[in-house]
């Protein structure tokens, strides 16, 4: 089944005015994510990436989950289909919950990755083999957050973002949509080929952010963009892109 651009864009609009209400309430969201295994047991990891992994499987996850299948439903798209068959996630806990069935995630790679301003030499040592973080794979893998698999396909960046600040957050908006963006242009693959259990041929990209910062300076930097160019990125480039709150 192949849907309009229109009728995509309708989805996704349609999925952030509802997950907008969802988050509304800022203090609710953060005990939802504290509560949340995820942001309890990380190890070494930073607590900044706490709040986001928790985020993505706590509260979009789930709610991307409901609204799909509600639309899914309505549209009698599913035929017998479970949402273990339209959403991949990086997050095993969605797996456990049996609405996501395992990761979109390109594990062989590609030559270039997502990071803005990554060093040149330390890319070409790893091509050689001789990588200083000594990964063994010379091409970095290719780690979205979410994937819509049926009826369309949509690749999803999510960020929480709570750094302190008071100017307009303007490199994190532009590392963070240069990230859907890569993730949107990379080639085509038939799903059970180089290592992609669902393929990739993802018409677009999503990228997902929830500002927890007192003065929105995430938002800030996004609606000071003058509003023809913020719609060139979904016009122009297939890259919707969804504030929260």
């Amino acid at each position: 089944m192949t849907l309009a651009k229109d009728e995509i864009e309708s989805f996704l609009r349609g999925f952030h005015s509802s997950l907008t209400a969802k988050t509304a309430d800022a203090t609710e969201v953060q005990s939802a994510i504290r509560k949340h295994p995820l942001f309890k047991h990380q190890g070494s990891k930073s607590e900044w990436s706490n709040w986001e992994l928790a985020f993505i499987d706590q509260i979009v996850l789930e709610h991307l989950s409901e609204y799909l299948k509600e639309y899914l439903d309505k549209n009698s798209i599913l035929n017998g289909k479970s949402l273990c068959d339209v959403i991949a996630a990086e997050s095993s806990q969605a797996k456990d919950r049996h609405i996501a069935n395992g990761t979109p995630a390109w594990s062989r790679g590609q030559p270039f990755n997502k990071a803005m301003g990554a060093n040149l030499d330390d890319i070409y040592d790893r091509w050689k083999g001789n990588d200083p973080k000594k990964r063994k794979s010379v091409f970095p893998a290719v780690c979205p957050d979410i994937a819509l698999l049926t009826p369309f396909r949509v690749v999803f960046e999510c960020k929480y973002f709570n750094k302190p600040g008071k100017r307009p957050a303007a490199s994190e908006l532009v590392s963070d949509l240069y990230q859907a963006f890569f993730y949107r242009a990379m080639p085509t693959k038939l799903a059970g080929t180089a290592g992609l259990k669902y393929g990739w041929d993802y018409e677009y990209a999503c990228f997902l952010a929830y500002d927890a910062t007192r003065n929105q300076r995430l938002k800030r930097a996004w609606d000071d963009l003058s509003e023809s160019t913020r719609k060139r990125f979904w016009e122009d480039s297939n890259i919707c892109v969804m504030m929260l709150p």
